[in-house]
Formats: structure tokens, C-alpha cells, sequence
């Protein structure tokens, strides 16, 4: 027997990235747009408070002057040509910041959702049939909605104003010691109390963002499956099964507003007992000739400068904090491991002759009892394998372990006397063509859902297959034919127009294994004729396994199984198991049209 390649690791570690690696990654992607983000917040954060420090030089220059002997205007015409000098570059420096702004930050938005969307894609089947598909988009769509403001607000916000306020404070200091002395006893305190109230918001906020996927995941299923709603007019049940994830989602929302209210009144509060204590200590200390007119226009500009700073970063906390949350929510997509990935040694391996080994194979579904134990099969190259048994029995889960869809718990499955996991994942599904029991197509064109999977192929091609799949005529009666859009998983076809499309994929790939999986169960009894009359050349040169409770399908198979309970109780000829009278012939018997009775 071939020998199993060693497993390779897991790619992606059990922690999800937070957004303090996103704007490191960010920062190293694009240094340009960087460095001018904090050059620019670190002028804009200088020049406020020297703005307020001018002023008051100004006043001071003109307190004591005479206007009849002193030309006012030419004694300040520096220091104002200055003052308005700051305000233009300021006003310029906004402007680059916006387009630098547009240009990176929409870039880093697109590669993040294509991060988040090819690790989902490599997810294994089992992880999308335990999850709904609108929880899973809905964390993309937290993630890539909220970086943008996260990476704007941090640059054009948080970062110059807490900057100005330091810098403010600095300045206060050195001109007034005892105001800077408390500006910066009031500022450390607020800045503990936002930390630890931010840590708490950002847990609030990711309950909030985790309650929306909930939300939108039972959404999106309803969607999906509004024909079954409709058909037994079951909304209002739905609105009942939705209602209390809303509630929940509600009741997630109040509390992160309610948390939010708190610390917004708190940081109003502070500054406002920061802006009294200021002004009442401008007032007495130019009392007691401790400040002069100028240190009052600079301290109460400055302390004015500091509270609408300390109003904006407040309310930019409430959408920081919102949208922190909403992208680690988002992110943790990242932490979830893949389960089904290529072995660090895995080649794109070319099958050549298709023969296929099942050795002493053991399998189960989480939390499920075994499927197979100890389960031996082998088929040779190019063999016609057709497969019956009950429903569970394990036909359609062989198929799945084929494809390394799913990890064998033990022994191996080996194609060309290699193991699978010695082919990539995209090797091995490629030389594999499939019809599968649950048909899903694409919200595309004809053309695009029957070329999916397929290379090297043109138009013409694409119409042979169609035609031999009997699906060309009723394609070609459509008004835009192949470029017809057909809906969402093809709901705009029957149920088999959709399987005659697979069949025309499946041909169209020519792949050297084909799996056929109740491959003609939704076609009317003549076009499943014509599909059987075909089938011999479709199956020609190729290894090929296939399932049906339609027995009459598999009557020129090399061989049919008999599965039951993960076990294979016959096993030969159509005539060969008629002539032994056992469960083949029991379900024969009971056909009506060649259908196992259910």
C-alpha cells in the first residue's frame, strides 16, 4: 500500500488578528501615505496651541502701545502674516491628507476583504454546513465596513487632537506652570478611565457585531429558502424564530449605548470642571499679577482648543470603539484553522490511469457514529462502479472522501497508488468531475455555470457538451441563450434543465474520474433516456462511480455495489446479483420505473 504523507500544519494559528495588525500591515504597505499622516497631524497638533500662544503675543505686543505713536499694524505684521501662514498650510495639508486618504486606505479596505474571503474559501465543507451562510458574510461585511473609519478617524482624528492636547499641555508648562501642571494631572486620569472603558466597549461592541451575524445568518436562510416559507406560508413562524436573536441583538445594542452614555457624560463632565478651574484660576491670578493679559488670551483659548478636542474625540470614541469591535468580530473568521489543507510535500500530481483504493478506511461526522470502519475497496482503472444502498448507507460520504472534502480518521485513499493528500487540493479536484445529488449553480450566465471548473475550452466546446448533456435546445430557445442569467442556485430553470447543465460541466471537464451522484433523479424518463443512450461514451476511458436508486441507470456497469450501514454486502454484475436474489434483487423488485422505493 502507498504510504500516507506526514500532515502538514495548520496555517493559521488559533488567534484571530486584531486591528492593531491591520494598521501595523497597513503602516508597512503604504509608508508614504504614513509618514505624511503623522508629519501632518504632528504640524497641525504644534501649530494649535502656537496658534493660541501667538494670539496672546499679539495682544501683549499692542497692550501698551500708543496707535498715534506706533503703527499697530506694522509692530504685529509678522506675527499675523504668520498666524494666517499656519492657517493656509493647514487648510493645504488637509487636502494631500484627503488624497492620500482615498488612495490607500480604499486599497487596504479591498485586500482585506479578499484575505478574509479566500481564507472562508478555504474552508472545509463541514465548516460551512455548521454555519449559516449569512453569519459568515455578515463578518466580512462588519470587517470591510469598518476599517475605512477606523484607519480615517485614528489619522484625522484621534491621533492630531491627543497630539494637540500634549503639545498644549507642554506649552501651558512652560508659559504657565501651574495651569500645565494640572492639564496634565486631569489628562492622565481621563486617559486611564477611556482605556479601561474602551477594553469594555470593544467586548460590548463585538457581542453587538456578533449578534448582527446571528441576525443577518437567519436573514439570509429565509432568503434562500423562500420558496419552502411561501409554499406552507410559515413568515409569521419565521418572524417568531427571528425574534429572539433581534432581542438579543437589541438588548446588545443598548448596552454598548448605554456604556457609551456614561462615558460621554463623564468626559463631558471633567471638561467642563477643566474649563472652570481655568477660568477662575486665569481670573485670580491676573488679580494677584501672576498672569498678564496675553497668558489669559492663550490660557483660555487654549483650555477652549482642549475642550472641543476632548467633545470630538469623545464622540469619535463611541464610532472608534463601535467599529473596533465590528472588524475584531470580523476577524475572527482569520481564527478559525482550516482543516482540509495541502501537505507541506503535496505536488499537482497528474492521474493517468484512475485507479482508486479505499484501504482500511475508518470515518465519521462530528459527534455522529462511525459511517465506515475498517472499510476495503478497490477499483481498477477505468472501471464503471454504480453504488446502491439505503438512505445514510454511505454513498454519497464515499464520494466526499474521494474529494478530500473531508480528513479520514484512519487508513488511506489512494488514487493511482498515491495517497490524496499527496495531490494539492486543486490538483486532485480538478481531475475530478462530478454530478452532484444537490445541484448548486451559480447567479451567472449558462455559459459561466457550465465552463466553471473547466479548462482549456472554447465555444464550440461548450455547445458539444451542451448537446450531449441534451441541454443545447432548450438553451438555445432562451432569449440571450448561454449569456441568460439563470439566478440565484439557478432558480430560473427546472429542476432538470438545472442537472442536464451539471451534466454538460461534468462533460465539458473530461476529467479521468467522473462521479455521478443521483445524477438523473430530476429528469423526465426521455431525456434521461437520451442521457443514458449517451452515457457509455461519456463514461469511455474514464473511472467512473456511480450513484442511483434508479437502477436502471446502472444495468451496463462493470459492477454495482450493494452499501449498507458503511459496508458493502454485494458486490457484481447487474445479472449476477439479480441471479443471487439478495438486497439487489429485493430493491429491483420493489422498483416502480426503476426507482428504489424510499
Amino acid at each position: 500500500m502507498p504510504k500516507t504523507p506526514n500532515n502538514c500544519s495548520l496555517s493559521s494559528g488559533n488567534k484571530s488578528p486584531t486591528f492593531s495588525r491591520i494598521l501595523f500591515s497597513y503602516m508597512a504597505e503604504y509608508r508614504w501615505s504614513t509618514a505624511f499622516f503623522i508629519f501632518f497631524g504632528l504640524f497641525w497638533a504644534f501649530t494649535l496651541p502656537y496658534m493660541s500662544y501667538l494670539l496672546g503675543q499679539i495682544i501683549d505686543e499692542i497692550k501698551f502701545q500708543n496707535p498715534e505713536q506706533v503703527d499697530i499694524f506694522s509692530l504685529v505684521l509678522t506675527s499675523l502674516t504668520l498666524y494666517v501662514a499656519i492657517h493656509v498650510l493647514r487648510s493645504l495639508g488637509y487636502y494631500v491628507h484627503g488624497l492620500f486618504s482615498l488612495t490607500s486606505i480604499p486599497e487596504k479596505k479591498a485586500k482585506l476583504i479578499k484575505q478574509l474571503f479566500k481564507h472562508l474559501g478555504n474552508q472545509s465543507i463541514g465548516y460551512f454546513e455548521d454555519k449559516h451562510s449569512g453569519y459568515l458574510t455578515n463578518k466580512i461585511t462588519n470587517a470591510s465596513s469598518s476599517i475605512e473609519p477606523l484607519i480615517f478617524n485614528l489619522f484625522t482624528i484621534i491621533y492630531p487632537q491627543s497630539l494637540a492636547i500634549i503639545l498644549t499641555g507642554i506649552l501651558l508648562s512652560l508659559v504657565v506652570p501651574y495651569f500645565g501642571m494640572v492639564l496634565w494631572i486631569w489628562g492622565a486620569t481621563l486617559i486611564i478611565y477611556s482605556y479601561y472603558s474602551a477594553k469594555i466597549g470593544n467586548d460590548k461592541a463585538m457581542l453587538l457585531a456578533n449578534s448582527n451575524s446571528k441576525v443577518n445568518g437567519k436573514v439570509v436562510d429565509v432568503v434562500n429558502n423562500i420558496h419552502t416559507v411561501i409554499y406552507n406560508s410559515e413568515m409569521s413562524f419565521e418572524l417568531g424564530n427571528l425574534d429572539t436573536d433581534i432581542q438579543d441583538m437589541v438588548q446588545n445594542d443598548r448596552n454598548l449605548q448605554r456604556h457609551m452614555t456614561k462615558v460621554m457624560l463623564v468626559q463631558h463632565i471633567a471638561m467642563n470642571i477643566l474649563v472652570a478651574f481655568f477660568l477662575i484660576g486665569s481670573v485670580l491670578g491676573y488679580n494677584y499679577g501672576y498672569v498678564s493679559v496675553g497668558d489669559i488670551v492663550f490660557v483660555m483659548t487654549s483650555v477652549t482648543a482642549i475642550a472641543g478636542l476632548t467633545s470630538s474625540l469623545g464622540k469619535c470614541f463611541l464610532d472608534f470603539v463601535t467599529n473596533a469591535g465590528r472588524l475584531n468580530e470580523g476577524l475572527s473568521l482569520l481564527g478559525d484553522q482550516h482543516t482540509i489543507t495541502d501537505n507541506a510535500n503535496a505536488q499537482a500530481h497528474q492521474i493517468n490511469n484512475g485507479e482508486i483504493q479505499f484501504h482500511d478506511i475508518s470515518f465519521a461526522y462530528p459527534n455522529q457514529p462511525p459511517i465506515f470502519l475498517n472499510f476495503n475497496l478497490t477499483i481498477p482503472a477505468k472501471q464503471k462502479i454504480g453504488i446502491v444502498g439505503s438512505s445514510g448507507a454511505g454513498k454519497s460520504t464515499l464520494f466526499k472522501l474521494l474529494m478530500r472534502l473531508y480528513n479520514v480518521e484512519k487508513g488511506v485513499i489512494a488514487i493511482d497508488n498515491l495517497p490524496i493528500n499527496a495531490y494539492t487540493k486543486k490538483s486532485l479536484c480538478s481531475q475530478i468531475a462530478i454530478v452532484p445529488q444537490h445541484l448548486a449553480l451559480f447567479h451567472r450566465s449558462i455559459y459561466d455555470n457550465i465552463t466553471y471548473g473547466c479548462n482549456n475550452f472554447d465555444k464550440s466546446d461548450v455547445i458539444l457538451a451542451a448537446k450531449k448533456a441534451h441541454c443545447h435546445e432548450f438553451i438555445a430557445e432562451l432569449p440571450e441563450q448561454y449569456d441568460t442569467i439563470i439566478g440565484e442556485q439557478g432558480v430560473k430553470l427546472s429542476g432538470g434543465q438545472r442537472q442536464r447543465i451539471a451534466f454538460a460541466r461534468a462533460i465539458l471537464k473530461n476529467a479521468p474520474i467522473l462521479l455521478l451522484d443521483e445524477a438523473t433523479s430530476a429528469l423526465d424518463s426521455r431525456t434521461e433516456q437520451a442521457i443514458q443512450d449517451g452515457l457509455q461514451n461519456l463514461l469511455a476511458d474514464k473511472t467512473a462511480l456511480v450513484i442511483a436508486h434508479r437502477l436502471s441507470t446502472l444495468k451496463a456497469m462493470d459492477r454495482i455495489l450493494v452499501l449498507e450501514n458503511g459496508k458493502i454486502i454485494e458486490n457484481g454484475t447487474h445479472t449476477e446479483l439479480l441471479e443471487k436474489r439478495g438486497a439487489y434483487y429485493s430493491y429491483w423488485s420493489h422498483q416502480s420505473e426503476g426507482f428504489i422505493r424510499a
